[in-house]
């Protein structure tokens, strides 16, 4: 998945595209978990941070529909 911001409000929403196959739906994880939303489509990934969510480092993986062993990988911070 291409580069983009890595700093992320509460309610706020990104949509991340990958560069190459479709992303698995159940191959997206986040870690730790709770407090994103997580929606597939295709080739891209929305991730929605919930209000409540908690301020901190969240990594988000996600695994290629074609090749589970293929897996990108996104660092955001959620501000408070």
């Amino acid at each position: 998945m291409p580069a983009a911001g890595r700093e992320m409000a509460r309610g706020a929403s990104i949509v991340l595209t990958s560069d190459g196959p479709d992303v698995a739906a159940t191959g997206v994880v986040v870690d730790p978990p709770g407090g994103v939303a997580i929606a597939v489509s295709g080739r891209d990934l929305t991730l929605t941070v919930e209000a409540a969510a908690s301020p901190g480092t969240r990594v988000v993986s996600a695994a290629s529909a074609a090749d589970a062993a293929r897996v990108a990988r996104r660092t955001i911070e959620i501000r408070a």
